[in-house]
């Protein structure tokens, strides 16, 4: 095979760096398996916030940091669990579940790679859980395969969340399937949509003062508010996010079957709590369950399990483009039923 592209900057962290000529991707093993960086290779066009952005530089986390610590950059994996809580079943009463998950925070093994593919893989420091993650380019898209095995004789309970910090512009638009007309509310600052367990509409929202106000258009970085909501079960696996003075999109895919739900975290100077300025960032979160603490999805009978020794398996496809996102305007719904893109499948 080909040699990857690898290079050591400040502080020793080794990334991978994969390109086909269309799209090039920045991977970092040693910092749970994070994708530091999108660009699209026609335009230069960086899509993923770096930790520049957040006045912060790479570094390793601790195991089980609250994420708050880390880097705040990129796009990282977070499961079994989103929240922190405690694990909800008997089986494994005794073991708590860390801020956005337990693989995000450790080094992963590298497998495979060359210049357009790369397997990664990591276990669980507190469930018997094996993860993997394949990334493969294929023209304009970034192809992500995982896998995820239970090694033990009990049930699994988990949450997967993807969770890719996209760098924004204000007056940007974010799409999301027609059918969504109203999101559920996990956490919101100063109760700006509404409470916890509750529900705002889309794409355009009543406040509490009774104005209306898009959801759908980024607002300047002064709005000074987050929100961190959730799509219903969804029938077609498709969002985006349009950059209107690139002219460029970012637009994600997934089978809803394996993948039900989508989270939305718009964060607009008002996180983290207690900072001069706070980030600017949306994140589009296709995700197996609802809301971010594994302990709640379990008792709303919204999260994922995996039969004793059985293997999940599921995908997410990026795509980066000029203009409109016009495959989620008027592309097909992607489905477990809707032939070979809905199950791709990636090779070594």
């Amino acid at each position: 095979m080909t040699p990857v592209s690898r290079h050591s900057p400040p502080g020793g962290l080794v990334p991978i760096q994969l390109d086909n000529g269309i799209v090039r991707v920045t991977l970092f093993p040693d910092l749970g398996g994070k994708i530091s960086s999108i660009v699209r290779a026609a335009s230069g066009h960086e899509f993923l916030l770096g930790p520049e952005d957040t006045g912060r530089t790479y570094h390793a986390a601790k195991p089980g940091e609250c994420f708050e610590k880390s880097d705040l950059s990129g796009f990282d994996e977070c499961v079994p669990t989103v929240a922190p809580c405690a694990y909800p079943e008997a089986s494994f009463a005794d073991v708590w579940l860390p801020d956005h998950g337990d693989v995000w925070s450790i080094p992963w093994s590298l497998l495979n790679c060359d210049r357009q593919k790369v397997i990664l893989e990591v276990r669980s420091p507190n469930l018997p859980y094996r993860f993997q993650k394949r990334v493969h380019l294929v023209n304009q898209s970034i192809l992500l395969t995982y896998e995820m095995t239970n090694l033990c004789d009990a049930r699994l309970l988990y949450l997967w969340s993807a969770h890719p910090l996209l760098r924004v512009e204000a007056g940007e638009q974010i799409f999301l399937p027609p059918e969504v007309h109203e999101l559920w509310i996990n956490s919101c600052c100063d109760n700006w949509l509404g409470r916890h367990g509750e529900t705002c509409g889309w794409p355009s929202a009543q406040l509490l003062n009774g104005t209306n106000e898009r959801l759908d258009i980024v607002p300047p970085s002064t709005a000074g508010v987050f929100a961190k909501l959730f799509t219903p079960r969804l029938q077609a696996g498709r969002c985006a996010l349009f950059k209107a003075r690139a002219n460029e999109s970012i637009s994600f895919h997934f089978d809803p079957e394996q993948t039900p739900y989508l989270g939305l975290w718009l964060c607009y100077g008002g996180w983290p709590p207690g900072t001069k300025a706070g980030h600017y960032t949306i994140a589009l979160e296709p995700c197996g369950g609802r809301p971010d603490s594994l302990e709640e999805a379990f008792r709303s009978g919204q999260c994922q399990e995996i039969p004793p020794r059985r293997v999940h398996r599921w995908w997410l496809r990026m795509d980066v483009s000029s203009g409109m996102p016009h495959d989620i305007l008027n592309g097909p719904v992607i489905s477990g039923h809707s032939g070979s893109e809905a199950r791709p499948r990636v090779s070594f």
